[in-house]
């Protein structure tokens, strides 16, 4: 069949089906605009491309200038759409595809959009006629949307409405929250969007109001925080960045009990603290490539350990040989500078001093001098000082570089 013929064939059914009516018909083709009966209301037959979901589109002009689209989308279901004398559009009613003999099937959704065009209102309905959603705009502009269970996820409660999902829109559109319901209507999770890519994600327990767990993600950043049964404190947190890695594990009392740091070295630096959550220790490793894997990762070797008072300050740092593994050097920091005044020890068999440098304000050395036997010191470390702690990491996402190395901007967990 010619072209031509097509269109003639075409143009017969538009002006049977839609007298002064537009009829636009996909075939397939690129789009062509045929007019006809100039002098009278114009019906214009339109060939719109295949990826169009549209299979036809009939306008039906009102006297007030107004008009009534009449959809077949491809897939069966149909639409009527609704303007205003100014063409702009104020409704549009969705049906499920038709059962056999029949225009056009049961109600799919409905939408009304004020003078604007803008969405002020919707259902949506499931083919057996169930509520799936519904919204509306607020009287602050806000937009809310809430989906409904299904009556198979209500055992004996198949005649009620529950709520499942409320979502939270500003006047822009862009979503603020979105709170997940289980079907007793507890809260389950509560996501939230802030400026820019910012987003959190918090998961409750059953009673819909203790925390469980919490997600932030945003501008480079991913945390998460796992709590204790009570739902209030944090039991482990971790904050990964570009810089690496930073888990801290917390007692009921919140109290620091470990904190560990992953940096771009590939060091892990572990605060140790005492049973008040005093951090009295700072150890160092790094990953030795040169022992074989344990279980697949690298082992760790023991760089130095500082110790920490109680101001919080640095005053004895402990450093390793790292071809032995044994202690080589203790430095006690003389004043408040780590580079100015203080005492090296070099230490044998990785216990006993034998020599001791000493250093002033201005960090200028004595030359060394040994150790006399009443000075004499042992630098013995208890086994929990040179102890890798053992520790359950929380569940991060995947993908994550937990050194910080080319870290990847993630969106939503």
């Amino acid at each position: 069949m010619s072209k031509q013929l097509f269109l003639f064939g075409s143009l017969a059914a538009a002006a049977l089906l839609a007298t002064a009516g537009a009829l636009y018909v996909s075939n397939g083709q690129d789009a062509v605009d045929v007019r006809f009966n100039q002098g009278h209301s114009a019906s214009t037959l339109s060939l719109p491309t295949k990826p169009r979901p549209e299979l036809s589109i009939t306008r039906f002009p009102q006297a007030d200038g107004s008009a009534v689209d009449e959809v077949v989308m491809r897939d069966g279901t149909t639409k009527q759409i609704i303007y205003d004398k100014s063409l702009t559009l104020r409704h549009v009613s969705a049906f499920y595809k038709a059962p056999k003999d029949q225009p056009r099937g049961p109600l799919m959704y409905t939408k009304d959009h004020d003078a604007m065009g803008h969405l002020i209102a919707e259902r949506h309905l499931r083919a057996d006629g169930s509520l799936e959603m519904d919204g509306h705009t607020n009287p602050d502009t806000t937009y809310v949307r809430h989906f409904y269970f299904a009556a198979a996820d209500l055992p004996g409660k198949e005649d009620k409405k529950v709520v499942a999902s409320e979502q939270l829109f500003d006047k822009w559109w862009h979503p603020t929250s979105a709170t997940d319901f289980r079907p007793d209507s507890t809260r389950k999770m509560l996501h939230t969007w802030g400026d820019g890519l910012d987003e959190a994600f918090t998961n409750f327990a059953d009673d819909g109001e203790k925390i469980l767990s919490q997600v932030q993600t945003g501008r480079g950043k991913y945390y998460t925080a796992v709590y204790y049964p009570d739902g209030v404190n944090i039991e482990v947190e971790a904050l990964n960045t570009y810089e690496g890695t930073t888990f801290q594990w917390y007692r009921l009392d919140h109290s620091l009990k470990l904190k560990l740091t992953l940096n771009p070295a590939h060091q892990d630096h572990l605060i140790l603290t005492d049973d008040k959550g005093k951090p009295v220790l700072e150890q160092v490793w790094v990953q030795d490539l040169s022992l074989p894997k344990v279980d697949g990762q690298p082992q760790k070797r023991l760089l130095h350990i500082n110790r920490i008072n109680d101001q919080g300050n640095v005053d004895r740092r402990y450093d390793f040989d790292s071809s032995t593994g044994q202690l080589s050097t203790v430095t006690d920091y003389l004043g408040s500078e780590v580079y100015g005044a203080r005492a090296e020890y070099k230490i044998v068999d990785g216990s006993a001093a034998s020599t001791v440098e000493t250093y002033d304000d201005s960090g200028k050395s004595d030359g060394g001098k040994p150790v006399t036997d009443a000075a004499h010191k042992q630098f013995v470390l208890d086994k929990r000082a040179t102890t890798y702690p053992q520790y359950k990491l929380p569940q991060l996402k995947d993908g994550l570089n937990l050194y910080g190395q080319s870290y990847m901007m993630y969106g939503p967990h």
